[in-house]
């Protein structure tokens, strides 16, 4: 299998008109428009981002790119299986000439529209759930919102007293809200997500070891930050933080999702804070490197 059979698919287009998707092989030569592409994704309210390269795109397509609004999908793996890696709202576009080819670079960020666009305006009196303003605040945004178990549990017993009202950018009544529930959000792929710190929205354990595709040895990291969540005096800078891994292009990890590694110098559980995902469909990698911390 040529080049361990990757496969992406980019869908391109905005919402009510004609776009395209390219990544699908040609039947004859089992080719498809080159690609490379980095996703950065973390667990912290900035907001996930992408750069694309691609060459020889046809002027419809580069129109479609340059539109305003126009929304991305870029889907990669092996094969049949191609998880999403990212979707977003393209940013940035330029055209250039690499040789006699054309290059066409792409920047795209995360849930870019609805925070930069979406103003909310909320008022409630009285007592309010905390999961209520945040229900309506995803409303306003147009995003689904999942949470965490514990998150579940912190916002049933959250309120406001004396009513809240809120006018501005979504972003910060995310910020706020979510501050007064020790809570944070993050957006990935379009989905919103609740969650406590160094807690996974999904229950799913992904297992990587050499058989699964780790590669290379997990290398350890080190941050001034403890992975403890409580509010301790015990915070002793330099504290381990977690590892550095990497492994074959795998989308079906994301953040906050749980991993269990097994290999020679560390065996464990862990979740996932933040992910680098690069991608060539005809050289260089095909892979992803991610931080992981242990799991609270």
């Amino acid at each position: 299998m040529a080049n361990w059979d990757r496969q992406y698919r980019l869908r391109a287009g905005v919402e009510g008109s004609k776009g395209f998707e390219i990544g699908k092989p040609d039947e004859k030569t089992r080719q498809a428009i080159h690609i490379n592409f980095m996703v950065e994704r973390s667990d912290s309210t900035t907001l996930n981002t992408t750069k694309i390269k691609l060459w020889n795109l046809n002027k419809e397509q580069i129109n479609v790119l340059t539109q305003s609004g126009c929304q991305l999908n870029l889907s990669a793996g092996y094969g049949a299986s191609r998880p999403i890696v990212f979707k977003g709202t393209v940013s940035n576009v330029q055209e250039s000439l690499d040789g006699a080819d054309r290059l066409i670079e792409i920047e795209a960020v995360d849930g870019f529209a609805q925070l930069s666009e979406t103003v909310v305006s909320i008022s409630y009196g009285g007592k309010i759930a905390t999961a209520k303003i945040l229900q309506d605040a995803a409303a306003k945004l147009n995003l689904p919102v999942t949470y965490s178990a514990t998150a579940q549990e912190i916002l049933e017993k959250s309120y406001f007293s004396n009513g809240y009202s809120f006018v501005g950018y979504a972003q910060y009544v995310l910020d706020d809200v979510c501050n007064k529930a020790s809570l944070m959000w993050s957006i990935q792929n379009g989905v919103l997500q609740i969650r406590r710190k160094n807690e996974g929205v999904s229950t799913a354990v992904h297992k990587l070891n050499k058989a699964t595709g780790l590669i290379n040895i997990p290398k350890r990291v080190y941050s001034s930050q403890t992975a403890n969540t409580d509010t301790s005096s015990d915070t002793t800078a330099d504290m381990l933080y977690g590892y550095e891994i990497q492994y074959f292009m795998n989308g079906a990890i994301g953040i906050g999702d749980r991993v269990y590694v097994e290999s020679k110098i560390v065996t464990g559980m862990f979740m996932v804070s933040s992910i680098t995902i690069e991608g060539d469909n005809l050289e260089g990698n095909w892979q992803c490197t991610a931080q992981i911390t242990e799991v609270a």
